[in-house]
């Protein structure tokens, strides 16, 4: 009796563990999937949607999805940009080298005085960083803060040991190594890539407090506005919904309505008004100017990274 009840607690024990890894979706038997297979190392097979890829589970191909944005790629194994994947023809492909490259020192300034010595964060470029090779997965391992069935919509990111410049992603119970952009840190608070006093990751910094979400000039505080009656903006406006209306003239600026009133403010130095985003952005991202070249996957990834920190309804 003792051996048989030994015997039942096993089985249930070895089915909970096989249980705790069913992957989602539909699940057709497949001769390239095992029967018996590392649980911890499943096969992995592509799909004909490069958003998609099959998870081997006893002897089943599973149907997986890639987080919103990436394309499995059947060389690496994993879900990655599309450049990176090379699935889809129709995509340049430009794989990225296995390593990230070694993020350099934050750049400061330093102002020497009878009396103090001050060190600041020397302000950013107004050139976005063309690297398309960041941020780039650089190592993906199991990881137990990582869910098994994470959801590609909101995956679960976590902060670096000891580097605010990298942060993990987690994805199908891995955490993979991700780079900030150069110049930014990691925020463990808003789950995404900041400048370092907003971030508030490195104690050698001061840290500052988050901006309201409605100001559309930030980081940089807007200009004094100025403001002219019309008929397209309410005269009682919603503070967490404030209109902003695209200045047809220029790129470099934007209207926001405010009591009546149709304000024009000026994007901050180097930036564009996106009129998909509702906010000034870099104007690779805005695709505002037709001279410009557009970065679809850009912006539908800063989409992502503002919804996720501020909420879906303020960027449609």
């Amino acid at each position: 009796m003792y051996i048989s009840v030994v015997i039942l607690a096993i089985i249930g024990q070895v089915l909970t563990q096989e249980c705790g890894i069913c992957p989602p979706g539909p699940c057709n038997p497949d001769s390239r999937c095992q029967v018996a297979q590392d649980p911890m190392n499943p096969i992995k097979l592509p799909h004909a949607d490069c958003g998609k890829f099959y998870k081997c589970s006893g002897g089943n191909a599973c149907e997986m999805s890639c987080p919103a944005g990436l394309h499995w790629s059947e060389n690496l194994s994993r879900c990655e940009w599309p450049h990176v994947a090379c699935c889809d023809k129709n995509i340049p492909c430009t794989p990225c080298p296995e390593q990230c490259p070694t993020p350099g020192p934050v750049p400061t300034t330093t102002t020497t005085t009878t009396t103090t010595t001050t060190t600041t964060i020397a302000t950013p470029s107004t050139t976005p960083d063309d690297n398309v090779c960041l941020p780039c997965v650089t190592q993906c391992t199991d990881n137990p803060r990582c869910p098994l069935n994470d959801d590609p919509m909101n995956p679960t990111l976590l902060p670096h040991e000891n580097d605010c410049t990298r942060f993990y992603k987690c994805s199908n119970g891995q955490a993979c190594l991700m780079q900030c952009r150069a110049g930014e840190h990691f925020s463990e608070k808003l789950l995404r890539c900041e400048w370092p006093n907003y971030a508030c990751c490195d104690k050698n910094i001061p840290c500052e407090p988050f901006p309201d979400p409605t100001d559309p000039c930030w980081p940089n505080p807007c200009p004094v506005l100025d403001c002219r009656p019309d008929s397209g903006c309410p005269t009682i406006d919603d503070p967490l919904n404030p209109i902003h209306i695209r200045n047809p003239a220029s790129c470099l600026s934007f209207y926001k309505c405010l009591q009546g009133q149709a304000c024009l403010i000026s994007c901050p130095v180097g930036q564009h008004w996106s009129n998909q985003l509702q906010r000034c952005e870099w104007p690779h991202i805005a695709c505002c100017d037709p001279n410009v070249v557009c970065c679809a996957l850009c912006r539908a990834d800063r989409q992502q990274e503002l919804a996720r920190v501020f909420g879906v309804k303020m960027y449609k």
